[in-house]
This record gives C-alpha cells, sequence and structure tokens, in this order.
C-alpha cells in the first residue's frame, strides 16, 4: 500500500500549539507505519483527528494502518472519508477496491441508465469545491463574454465575443446541474459502514424484531432514518431493514 505524507487541513485558523501537536501526532503516525508499529500508527493518526483535523491522506493513512491490523470495517469506513475529500484519487480508490474484497457480503449493484452513471461519475470525479471553484470560473468567463459583447462595436470582436459567451454558457449550465445532483446526493444519501464483525438486521426497530438477513464488517449501507437505538438502511439490491446504530459509523 501507498502511504501518501500529506498536510492537515484548517491548521491556519487553529490555535499554534495544537497545530504543532496535530502536525506531530500525523508524522510520528507516518514513521510508525513505515517501522511496521501499525497499532502505533492508528493511535497517532487517531489522536490527530481527535484535535479537528482532516484531510485526505490523514483519513487514507489511516486506512493503510488499519488495513495492517486487520480490522476491515474502520478500513474501509476511512478510504471512503478519504474518498468523499479527494474523489479523483486513485491511490485511495484502488486500495478501497482491495480492502472491499475482504468483505463477506458481496451485494449486487443493480446496472444503472447510461445517462444516470455518467452523471454520477462526473459529479463525483472531483470534490464540492473543485466543482464549486470550475462553476465559479465558468460564470465569471461568459458574464465578462457577455459584457464585452455588449461593450464593444466592432463587428470581428462582438462575433467572438458571441462564441466564448455561447462557450461558457453552456458549461456553466452543464456544470450547475452536475454541482447540484452532487449536492443533492450528499444531502440524500446518507451512508455508513458496517462496523460489527456481524449484525442481524431486522424488520422494525425492536429487540424482538424478525431478522431479515445479516450483514458483516465493512459493508456499505444507505441510511434512511431512525428510531431509538436503530438506524433504518437499505442495500443497493434492494434490501430493507433496521439495525442497531452502536454496529456502524457514518462516512
Amino acid at each position: 500500500m501507498v502511504l501518501l505524507i500529506g498536510t492537515l487541513l484548517s491548521l491556519a485558523v487553529a490555535p499554534r500549539a495544537e497545530v504543532d501537536q496535530a502536525v506531530v501526532l500525523f508524522h510520528k503516525g507516518v514513521e510508525a507505519y513505515q517501522q511496521t508499529e501499525y497499532q502505533n500508527a492508528v493511535s497517532d493518526f487517531e489522536s490527530a483527528l481527535s484535535l479537528g483535523y482532516e484531510s485526505a491522506e490523514l483519513y487514507y493513512n489511516l486506512g493503510n494502518a488499519y488495513f495492517k491490523v486487520n480490522d476491515i470495517g474502520k478500513c474501509i469506513l476511512n478510504y471512503e472519508r478519504a474518498k468523499k475529500l479527494s474523489p479523483g484519487d486513485k491511490d485511495i480508490s484502488y486500495n478501497l477496491q482491495l480492502a472491499q474484497l475482504y468483505v463477506v457480503d458481496k451485494i449486487v449493484v443493480p446496472p444503472q441508465h447510461f445517462i444516470g452513471r455518467a452523471i454520477e461519475v462526473m459529479a463525483h470525479t472531483l470534490s464540492k469545491n473543485q466543482l464549486a471553484l470550475i462553476l465559479v470560473f465558468f460564470h465569471i468567463i461568459w458574464v465578462s463574454a457577455l459584457i464585452l459583447r455588449m461593450l464593444i462595436r466592432r463587428a470581428g470582436v462582438k462575433r467572438y465575443a458571441k462564441g466564448i459567451f455561447a462557450t461558457f454558457l453552456v458549461l456553466f449550465l452543464f456544470t450547475s446541474v452536475i454541482f447540484a445532483y452532487r449536492l443533492r446526493d450528499d444531502l440524500r444519501n446518507r451512508q455508513g459502514i458496517i462496523l460489527a464483525e456481524k449484525i442481524e438486521v431486522q424488520s422494525s426497530p425492536a429487540g424482538d424484531a424478525t431478522e431479515v438477513f445479516a450483514l458483516h464488517q465493512g459493508a456499505k449501507v444507505n441510511l434512511h432514518g431512525q428510531s431509538g437505538d436503530y438506524y433504518q438502511i437499505s442495500l443497493p439490491d434492494g434490501k430493507v431493514g433496521w439495525l442497531l446504530r452502536s454496529s456502524l459509523e457514518i462516512i
């Protein structure tokens, strides 16, 4: 597994002492991992997270360390969190796919319509911040071209400005659709990773409810609501049920 060494997010606005402590813990974790002291690496990375800092690199390294101590549930959880912050990172995607091979539950995902699948891929290739920056860039360009077209009287320049305006307006509208899809997806589709070695999924949120199926460590579920100590969950293959909240963590 590749070990990424990066910087933590939000360091610039934190108290200096906490910044120094987080950086020390992160690099201690990297050093412990390189010396095959994987449990120490887990402790150091978790301590850095407990200070309130996060980054794709930190979650990725923590996922690597959990993989080495054979905790597939927390390994996948942290890879998924890393992927949310850096969707296009190939190392994260590769290691996540590798870890998923160790999950007992092989959930069959039904085929998706080509257009829907294409939009989903584009929406999750970049982070929300990256999509927002692209959206702002396209907006500035097409507005500037519109103003230029209105102010300039030379026919050649007006045609040139019109072409730029039309091109970047289309790009802006297209990116807006992708960005809106991503926001809706993040708001509506809360997901979690099963951390318990095995958990019974029940027909209702009650201790004496009927077991409808079981899930194992590392399985990813969609969350739809909660009642007391239970989450209502669903799987991509259409199965639904309730399980204990303590059996999973939200990505």
